[in-house]
């Protein structure tokens, strides 16, 4: 076992993980390029083999740390796959914002549904943007036909080549990318469409929304239960 510490008396929790995640990333390099050269090596019985990235796994305690392994990963050309918990990916706000879009994509006629889903960051749209897209009659019935189409894309192939269709008509990774965790984020989206495609039979698509309906109301309930509770304790 191995324990690093960081120099200095002092120093910022941001600035530790940041430095450990990249004194992680390091590490993996380097037991890559041992196990490349022969040096770094897994027995088994009489044969052994090269160590490779799929033998390496990071523990993490969060998403934030699993995004700063990750992009420390990246800066050294290093790819790696983020195996979070089911449960927890649809607890956050991109799951929520999810479920606007979908509600949107399965009854775009409903003008408040689908100004909720253009509200979300995923389009990066301003409140006069949507206002004037409201005022718009001819611009509204072309986004309410695009989403129309959309749906029968869902209904036909699945929600995730709706959302890659989506996604990409409305530029909706540049958008994310362009924000704060932007990678994460875009991460997390992809990650909730693939488990909602795999558990998504052909006569239960359009019920897929509810499985981000239900997170999002314990999410909700959560936020709040949280300032009742802190009166409490008061």
């Amino acid at each position: 076992m191995n324990v690093w510490l960081m120099p200095g008396d002092t120093v910022g929790s941001g600035d530790y993980q940041t430095f450990m995640a990249q004194l992680c990333a390091t590490q993996i390099r380097d037991w890559l390029s041992a196990g490349q050269r022969g040096c770094a090596l897994l027995w088994r019985g009489e044969t052994s083999r090269p160590v490779q990235a799929s033998d390496i796994t990071v523990l993490v305690r969060n998403r934030l740390e699993a995004a700063q392994v990750r992009e420390a990963l990246q800066t050294l050309g290093i790819p790696s796959v983020y195996l979070s918990n089911r449960d927890s990916v649809f607890e956050t706000l991109e799951a929520q914002e999810l479920l606007w879009l979908l509600q949107a994509v399965l009854a775009p006629e409903r003008e408040n549904t689908l100004r909720s889903a253009l509200a979300t960051s995923m389009f990066g749209l301003t409140a006069l943007d949507i206002e004037n897209l409201n005022q718009d009659e001819q611009a509204w019935d072309a986004l309410v036909e695009e989403f129309s189409e959309y749906r029968q894309i869902w209904r036909q192939r699945g929600v995730m080549p709706m959302l890659r269709a989506l996604m990409t008509a409305r530029h909706i990774a540049e958008n994310l990318l362009a924000t704060r965790g932007g990678e994460r984020r875009l991460t997390d989206i992809l990650h909730i469409s693939e488990l909602l495609q795999g558990g998504g039979q052909p006569a239960g698509k359009r019920a897929c929304p509810c499985a981000l309906a239900g997170a999002a109301y314990r999410r909700a309930g959560q936020q709040r239960r949280q300032p009742a509770d802190a009166s409490r304790k008061r």
